[in-house]
């Protein structure tokens, strides 16, 4: 899943740093959740590329032209599990876990809304993992 790049604010600090990066189908980005993400990130790679992909329909249920339906019922299907399974917090106020970003709310509650471009804080996710009893192994690549 995208995201993982860019993030700076051209002022030498770091911006959108988020606390932990969940799960792909357990995220969304926050300026179209309406959209998946694998749908955002094709139609952005067409867009540098000088495509023209055309996104038709509303982000509510998802409907684009080139890459099928996703309902209404899969989105808060997504959604319950991503809050059972991945313990991402409900938007009610009552639960210890965080999103590991922003959370999303109505529908989309149970997702983590990321922005467009972030950085990962390397330790709170560790933290965030661990917190949910996963065994975290932080692999760093560098050349």
């Amino acid at each position: 899943g995208g995201g993982w790049g860019g993030g700076a604010d051209g002022t030498g600090r770091i911006g959108n740093v988020v606390e932990a990066f969940v799960p792909e189908e357990c995220f969304r980005y926050g300026s179209d959740p309406g959209l998946d993400p694998m749908v955002v990130e094709r139609m952005w790679a067409a867009g540098k590329a000088g495509g023209s992909e055309r996104l038709r329909g509303d982000g509510a249920n998802n409907r684009t032209d080139s890459y099928g339906d996703v309902t209404t019922d899969a989105v808060a299907a997504m959604a319950e599990r991503c809050r059972d399974e991945v313990n991402i917090a409900k938007d009610d106020g009552t639960s210890s876990w965080t999103c590991g970003a922003k959370c999303g709310e109505g529908l989309y509650n149970g997702y983590a809304l990321y922005p467009n471009r972030f950085f990962v804080n390397i330790t709170s996710h560790i933290e965030w993992y661990a917190s949910r009893g996963v065994d975290v192994t932080a692999v760093i690549s560098f050349r």
